[in-house]
């Protein structure tokens, strides 16, 4: 599996995002990509620092984030998993791969087998 230095992952195109995923062994349809504009909390609750811990597990930190927009990427995987990647001013600055049912489990982009 590859190894991540999560500094200046190119996240600025969809071809440099798919790019990045393949290289760590995840293939997504690179047409099949939402986006949505959201903000990184100034404080984080419970919720999000379980969230960071994950992040954390595969060299992200978002607690740097804090307070700013950030758009985020969701490539579906199958009918019940999609991968998320979290893009600050064109660098990928964490992620996820999640289930979708309903109590569906998270892994960080790293380490999910």
């Amino acid at each position: 599996m590859a190894s991540i230095k999560a500094k200046n992952i190119d996240g600025s195109t969809n071809a440099k995002r798919v790019e990045y995923l393949r290289s760590l062994n995840i293939n997504v349809d690179d047409t099949n990509v939402t986006q949505k504009e959201t903000v990184i909390p100034a404080a984080f609750g419970n919720v999000y620092r379980e969230y960071n811990k994950l992040q954390k597990k595969a060299g992200f930190d978002l607690s740097r984030y804090k307070g700013k927009s950030v758009t985020v990427y969701t490539y579906s995987l199958s009918e019940t998993r999609e991968v998320h990647l979290i893009v600050h001013e064109g660098t990928v600055i964490g992620g996820d791969i999640a289930d979708v049912k309903l109590n569906g489990e998270m892994k960080p982009l790293l380490n999910q087998k």
